[in-house]
């Protein structure tokens, strides 16, 4: 498969300036454009299997704890920012299951669009969430 769109890797322009915060992004961030590199480039199915293990396991993990941060002062936003990282699971699942039913061209899209809707979301609410929590926590 021909790549056609390129992921968008970390830069410091979207630092949130929380430090935890800031750091299991990057690691996200790496492990999309391996995942959207790996599906471009028809890597072995192991390789792949171990993204989206890995991507499962960490971004609940990471989800969890900011939900956590926003519980516990009271974020305003709470259940929005828990919705969007609600449809990013889903979104994910639903890329796992496509590439698994062998429908590269839905994973490679999905894959792209998965990457694109992290940074947005790094960049509008993680960013929000991020002054509300330096100010606050």
């Amino acid at each position: 498969m021909q790549q056609t769109s390129i992921p968008v890797k970390w830069t410091q322009q979207l630092q949130t300036g929380v430090i935890w915060q800031d750091m299991q992004h990057i690691e996200l961030l790496d492990k999309l454009c391996i995942l959207h590199e790996s599906i471009s480039e028809n890597r072995e199915m192991s390789e792949v299997e171990d993204t989206f293990s890995f991507l499962d396991h960490y971004t609940k993990s990471h989800f969890a704890i900011e939900e956590r941060y926003m519980a516990q002062y009271q974020y305003t936003d709470y259940q929005l920012h828990k919705q969007q990282h609600e449809r990013f699971i889903n979104d994910l699942t639903t890329l796992k299951n496509d590439f698994s039913a062998r429908n590269k061209l839905a994973s490679f899209a999905l894959c792209f669009d998965l990457n694109t809707w992290f940074v947005d979301h790094i960049n509008v609410a993680d960013r929000k969430l991020g002054e509300f929590l330096k100010n606050n926590a």
